[in-house]
């Protein structure tokens, strides 16, 4: 959600998240704030970390040096830029918790899984270069209410040439039923 408060520090609170607290400095003439701090909780989850730099200028707003956690969560790091509806940059993760991680953002209660995330996309002159790999395992795959089939495995591998894309997606269930079930 939208914070609410900005108090006498500087320090962000509010919103739809219990706690979202943000400090950093401001540098008006750079478009930029830098030595961000964050920390955003909710339902027992907390996710914190730090954001070297974040700038706005002509349409694009980057974040340089990231680096989150959260304590059973995970952790990703990278830096990534939006820019004409392009997003590029780098981003990796190892074993985040999507269920803790829909928790804290108030997402769909039936996420399950953990994912390792690699993503590592260059700007060209027309387009972007490189790759978004997702594995996603021990997850629990729910297509309708009541229906659930965990142990599921997936994987998306996504690779970017300019205005070539292929894309390479896999899904396994090893989840089997309980005794008298269907």
């Amino acid at each position: 959600g939208v914070p609410e408060v900005l108090d006498e520090d500087g320090v962000v609170g509010g919103g739809d998240v219990e706690d979202l607290r943000a400090s950093g400095r401001v540098d008006p003439q750079a478009k930029a704030i830098r030595s961000v701090e964050v920390r955003l909780s909710r339902s027992g989850e907390e996710l914190h970390g730090k954001v070297n730099e974040v700038r706005a200028d002509r349409g694009t707003v980057a974040a340089r040096g990231v680096a989150l956690e959260g304590s059973g969560i995970g952790a990703l790091g990278g830096s990534l830029a939006v820019a004409n509806q392009e997003i590029t940059g780098t981003l990796a993760g190892k074993n985040i918790d999507l269920e803790r991680l829909s928790r804290l953002f108030g997402l769909n209660k039936r996420t399950r899984g953990v994912a390792d995330i690699d993503i590592a996309l260059t700007p060209t002159n027309r387009g972007r270069k490189g790759h978004v790999n997702v594995q996603v395992k021990n997850a629990t795959v729910a297509p309708m209410a009541g229906i659930e089939f965990p142990g599921t495995f997936a994987s998306v591998n996504a690779t970017f040439d300019n205005e070539r894309t292929s894309l390479e997606a896999s899904l396994r269930i090893e989840g089997h039923a309980k005794p008298g079930e269907d």
